[in-house]
């Protein structure tokens, strides 16, 4: 028996075994003992000869694959035809979108082994949202660096991704596969709390030098150190108090801020005769704009002469902006009594302005 057949012909046969005929372009011709049926379909034709106990079946198909979907997929991808790339599913994929088993498209990078589509461009997480964080490998190359900009460095920058889910209790990550990470905790060892000296700021405490400080300090960042358009706990922080001269704690204080810069005290500004040099300061962004103020009890002026008479008891509210500058005062002593107190800011009535 000499066989010939493509898939299509055998599900042809097989439909027209289980019917009692088959339409559709049948023939059959009798001649003795010798029976013939032309079984034609879309794609293939298929003739049956029965001579006795033997049969023989011939087709002609039009298919060009063993799949029958007259389509050539071509050679299979392996190391030749894929040579900077990974095989996923008989496809060459790039390196950097083969995740797990599957190749990201579409501009999608693989995180912990699913296909996420960078979000903006970052400098750190507070660019990104809080379900985000800033993945520094999908960066620009980075400039060269402004030499103003805390000591000339150059801040990398990154695209937003998906957070990685936390790892269930006990669960270790694939190193090669890593889906989930195991939240990290660090506990420092205890060690000396003994206080030690870095930085002394003064020291000339004879008038008219005004050294003399009565106040606790601040501690808050008024300018954009690093250059990455923001003022926030990335820059340098300054320290911004109130001194006099002579011991008269009561008047004409002077307003300094500093901060520390490669080891040394650096002045950012001075205003003198603009505070209640006994009395404290607060700060905060008072309008909204990024960059924090200053607010302090306003100089009672040169007339007081001593620590506890009424203008020194009693004065206004100044407030400044970051670069010393005056932002507004309230110098009415009927309607604020600030004297030696501190101000504080916060937002009383939850309406998304501060008070002071």
């Amino acid at each position: 028996m000499h066989v010939q057949r493509s898939l299509s012909s055998i599900l042809s046969l097989s439909i027209c075994g289980l019917g009692l005929g088959c339409n559709g372009g049948s023939e059959t011709t009798e001649a003795g003992s010798d029976t013939q049926t032309s079984i034609t379909s879309a794609s293939a034709s298929t003739t049956t000869t029965t001579t006795g106990s033997t049969t023989e079946v011939s087709s002609e198909s039009d298919a060009t694959s063993s799949t029958g979907s007259g389509t050539d997929t071509g050679p299979t991808c392996d190391e030749m035809t894929c040579p900077d790339g990974v095989c996923l599913g008989g496809v060459c994929c790039g390196v950097d979108q083969a995740c797990g088993d599957v190749c990201c498209e579409g501009g999608a990078v693989c995180s912990f082994q699913e296909c996420q589509v960078p979000g903006a461009t970052c400098v750190d997480a507070t660019d990104c949202a809080e379900t985000e964080y800033c993945e520094y490998t999908l960066g620009e190359e980075r400039e060269p660096p402004d030499p103003m900009c805390m000591g000339g460095a150059s801040l990398a920058t990154g695209k937003c991704l998906p957070k990685p889910p936390e790892c269930e209790d006990g669960v270790e990550p694939d190193p090669d596969a890593i889906t989930c990470l195991v939240p990290c905790e660090v506990m420092p060892p205890v060690d000396d709390f003994a206080i030690e000296l870095k930085h002394y700021w003064g020291g000339e405490i004879q008038a008219p030098t005004s050294t003399d400080v009565m106040m606790t300090p601040i501690v808050i960042q008024l300018d954009d150190d690093n250059c990455d358009g923001k003022v926030n706990e990335k820059d340098i922080p300054e320290l911004v108090f109130s001194t006099f001269s002579g011991g008269a704690y009561y008047k004409q204080g002077t307003l300094h801020a500093i901060s520390i810069v490669d080891g040394q005290i650096e002045e950012k500004w001075t205003l003198p005769d603009v505070t209640q040099p006994g009395g404290g300061l607060a700060g905060g962004d008072l309008d909204n704009d990024g960059v924090p103020e200053i607010v302090a009890c306003a100089n009672p002026g040169p007339g007081g002469q001593s620590c506890c008479d009424a203008l020194a008891q009693n004065t206004g509210v100044v407030a400044l902006k970051a670069d010393g500058s005056n932002l507004w005062s309230q110098l009415d002593t009927g309607k604020v009594h600030c004297g030696y107190e501190k101000p504080a800011i916060g937002d009383v009535n939850q309406d998304g302005v501060p008070e002071v």
